[in-house]
């Protein structure tokens, strides 16, 4: 990350605004480790988070049809809820799911 690309962010960001996004990569910079917690496990690597969260995505997932949606916490990350969010639509390959993820701070 650059000071040029952090320059870049902060005049995207509304005057008055506080936006709580806060990069990942800032976080472990300051000595805040990479953590992730999925089903009740604390995950410190990326990539096996990522193995853990396709699983739990897959899991959440395979019983939709075209036209569900589902909205649920997949766990928890610096500190806040980890949500997934995925809608099931028709497409001309068929079934499609797209799916997000979001870190919502209550």
């Amino acid at each position: 990350m650059t000071p040029e690309f952090v320059e870049q962010v902060r005049a995207l960001i509304p005057e008055g605004s506080r936006p709580r996004i806060v990069p990942v990569l800032a976080r472990e910079g300051i000595g805040d480790p990479f953590a992730v917690e999925l089903s009740g496990k604390a995950i410190h690597q990326r990539n096996a988070a990522g193995r853990e969260l396709v699983k739990a995505l897959n899991a959440l997932t395979e019983d939709m049809k075209a036209g569900d949606t589902v909205s649920q916490k997949a766990g928890t990350m610096l500190g806040m809820d980890l949500m997934a969010d995925v809608a099931a639509f028709s497409s001309d390959k068929g079934l499609t799911k797209e799916a997000s993820l979001t870190l919502v701070a209550w």
